[in-house]
């Protein structure tokens, strides 16, 4: 059975009875850390403008077969535009 040891500041100790660890090795814990938290908001931004992306490109491939059933001659164009436009939107998710 162990017995619970009274944490004193100044005794080297962690109230675990384990020794600290070294400052070098906390920073480099902290560091991790925060890498970790970083790289965690980065998929999720990029997550949200991919969500955001699908729904433009959704919305503008509508827009065009709405309008291409308003005026059938203007068909090629639209499909340019809304290419064009697509890819520009896939070109800033890549650039991200």
């Amino acid at each position: 059975m162990t017995t619970l040891q009274q944490y004193q500041s100044g005794s080297g100790l962690a109230p675990s009875g384990q020794t600290r660890l070294p400052a070098s090795t906390t920073k480099s814990l902290a560091r991790i850390q925060q890498q970790t938290i970083l790289g965690a908001a980065r998929v999720q931004a990029q997550e949200y403008l991919g969500r955001e992306a699908m729904y433009a490109v959704t919305a503008l491939s509508e827009l065009e077969g709405q309008l291409a059933t308003m005026c059938p001659l203007a068909t090629s164009r639209l499909e340019f535009i809304a290419n064009a436009t697509a890819m520009s939107i896939a070109r800033s998710l890549n650039n991200f």
